[in-house]
Parts: structure tokens; C-alpha cells; sequence
């Protein structure tokens, strides 16, 4: 067991300064005493306090994620529970009920196994949740920590807005509109590579871009004061479509997000992308998958089978999932990537 998101006091979450790769590390653990409950999810997340109706048999099972500067906590609870966190200075908190009832800052979801709402506290912001337990005994909750100074820089790259800041998002999110699902999605497939500890993290091209990748999906899904989701678009000049060709090409084996290619282009993410396509058929990110799909046909194509690997292959060109990574290239070279290193 992985006991580094509880015990390592040398990486800090906090501190903007702090320059360091892109890592994954977890941690399981079952807690059945209350102050140890405390201090193991403050570590992870932010201090809080907390009141547990009755404390006896009290049983919390913690799985716990970090990705870089983003940190996941799926918290299970077999008691009804009331969590009081104070004003965030260092990072945004995303809650999203999964099994019980929860009352939060006043106001009451009754939920399903399935989730359907995600609330967001801004920098700033201090909030209350009462979790009570559903009829199975039991309450869930996964909650995702982003640093302040991460998410604030990106999004003002991939917005162009200079250095505006702070960020603010809306504090509801519905998880069942197209935004609101795909948003899910992506948080769900990161949350699950990183629960099976799959070793595809510990390739930097692939943790950085997939870390940016969560980023980019939370904020094109959510109203916030750099940008509405219903913002009309503006026009690129060509120079700008161009400047950023330039910049994929030149940057090929570098992790890239959404918002490097609008800062590149001097527009914003959404305005790059509708003008991208118009000018080449795919966004500019699938346009970089194209190019680095190439960049591994040509690997497999010149190296000796004994020494190379398709994953290796693969994982160092930032495909990241393997059989979404031959689907995609057998359709395009018409066989599979170990055929072509065969040959």
C-alpha cells in the first residue's frame, strides 16, 4: 500500500513556486478513529472540522488520488456526518455527492448511486455539508482538489485574458446536460487509471497531458466570469490558425493542452478551435493526435521488434490507452500496430 498522500512532507500542494514534474501517487485506507478521519482528508484536501453522530463504530473507508497538482478523495462514511471547511486561500473544491443525503450550505439533495450534481467552492469561499447515510447504511462522497494557482493560469491562457484573476465558477453544475456528462466522463476514466495505479502515469507526457486535459474539460463546462459557455465566437486571422501549426509541429513530443494552443494563438480556446476546424477539418488537438500517430507508424515501421514494444511505442507519443490507441491505428493504416512492427 501507497501511503504517500498521508505522509510525504515534501511535496506541497500549496506552493506556487514549487516546479515539478506531473506524478501520480494513491493511498487506501480504512479509518475507524475520528481525529485520524480529520487529519488524513486535511492532508489531502483542506483543513475542516467535522461532527459524527455517534462516534462509536465509526468507519470511514478513504480511497485517495493525486495527479500532479490535482488531488481526488472518494470518502465512505457508515454514519451521518457534518463537515465545516473555512475559507479557501490555496485551491477550488469540487463535491460530488454519490450515496446518501446531503445538505449543503442549507440546501438538500436527496441522491442516487449515480451521481448528478457537482458543487463547486471557489477560492474564498467557506461552506457547510451535512452527508447522512442512505437505507444501505452508507454515504459517498468524491471530492477533487485543484490548486488555486494551476487552475488560475490555465485558465487565463486558455480564456486570453492576461492575468486576470481570481477565477470564479458558478457553485451548481449539473452532471446530467452534455457539459455537465462529458466532464464526468473525463473525471471518471482519470479516477479509474489512477485507482488501478496503471503505470501509464508514470509516463510524463502522458500525466501532464492528461492533468491538463481534466482542466480544460472542467472549464469548458462551467460558467465562470473569464468566459460564458455561450459566448459567441470571434473570427482568427489566418496568422493565427498558422502560428499555431507552427507551434504543434515544433512541439510534437512535449506535453501540449488547450490552453498553450490558444496562448499561441492569442485567442481564446474556443475561438481556436471552431476557426481550427474550419481551416483543416479536425481541432487542433486531434490535428496533434494525427501527427503523433505518424510519429509512432514510423517507430514501429524502423525499429526491431526485440528492442521496442507497441506500448512503449505509444506511451512515449502520449497515447495513453492502449486499445483506443489500436482501434485508432488500424483504421488508419489499415492493420495492427504490432503487424507493422513485425514487418
Amino acid at each position: 500500500m501507497n501511503e504517500a498522500l498521508m505522509t510525504r512532507t515534501d511535496i506541497n500542494l500549496n506552493n506556487r513556486d514549487t516546479v515539478s514534474p506531473v506524478y501520480a501517487e494513491s493511498a487506501y485506507r480504512s479509518v475507524e478513529d475520528c481525529d485520524q478521519f480529520v487529519d488524513v482528508i486535511s492532508q489531502c484536501l483542506s483543513p475542516f472540522s467535522t461532527q459524527i453522530q455517534n462516534e462509536a463504530g465509526f468507519l470511514s473507508d478513504l480511497k485517495l488520488f493525486r495527479l500532479g497538482q490535482v488531488a481526488f478523495a472518494d470518502i465512505g462514511v457508515n454514519r451521518q456526518i457534518q463537515v465545516k471547511v473555512g475559507k479557501l486561500d490555496d485551491c477550488y473544491l469540487i463535491n460530488i455527492p454519490l450515496l446518501g443525503k446531503c445538505t449543503f450550505n442549507g440546501a438538500t439533495a436527496n441522491l442516487k448511486p449515480c451521481s448528478s450534481l457537482a458543487l463547486i467552492q471557489n477560492v474564498g469561499d467557506s461552506f457547510h455539508m451535512d452527508l447522512k447515510t442512505a437505507e444501505c447504511g452508507n454515504a459517498r462522497v468524491l471530492v477533487v482538489r485543484i490548486d488555486k494557482f494551476l487552475l488560475t493560469e490555465y485558465a487565463c491562457k486558455m480564456f486570453d485574458q492576461g492575468d486576470r484573476a481570481p477565477l470564479k465558477f458558478n457553485s451548481e453544475l449539473s452532471l446530467l446536460d452534455n457539459e455537465g456528462r462529458n466532464l464526468w466522463r473525463h473525471m471518471n476514466y482519470v479516477w479509474g487509471e489512477l485507482n488501478r495505479n496503471n503505470s501509464l502515469f508514470k509516463t510524463q507526457l502522458v500525466a501532464t497531458e492528461i492533468q491538463n486535459s481534466l482542466l480544460s474539460t472542467l472549464l469548458m463546462a462551467t460558467d465562470n466570469n473569464l468566459v460564458k459557455k455561450d459566448q459567441p465566437r470571434t473570427r482568427c486571422r489566418p496568422a493565427q490558425v498558422k502560428r499555431v501549426e507552427e507551434y504543434i509541429h515544433a512541439n510534437l513530443s512535449q506535453a501540449v493542452s488547450a490552453a498553450d494552443l490558444a496562448q499561441a494563438a492569442g485567442v481564446s480556446a474556443s475561438t481556436l478551435f471552431f476557426n481550427f476546424k474550419k481551416a483543416h477539418g479536425v481541432t487542433p488537438m486531434h490535428y496533434l493526435k494525427n501527427l503523433r500517430m505518424e510519429r509512432v507508424h514510423g517507430e514501429l515501421l524502423s525499429a526491431a521488434p526485440k528492442r521496442t514494444t507497441v506500448t512503449q511505442a505509444a506511451l512515449k507519443w502520449g497515447f495513453a490507452h492502449p486499445s483506443r490507441f489500436a482501434e485508432e491505428y488500424r483504421r488508419i493504416y489499415y492493420e495492427t500496430p504490432s503487424e507493422t512492427l513485425r514487418r
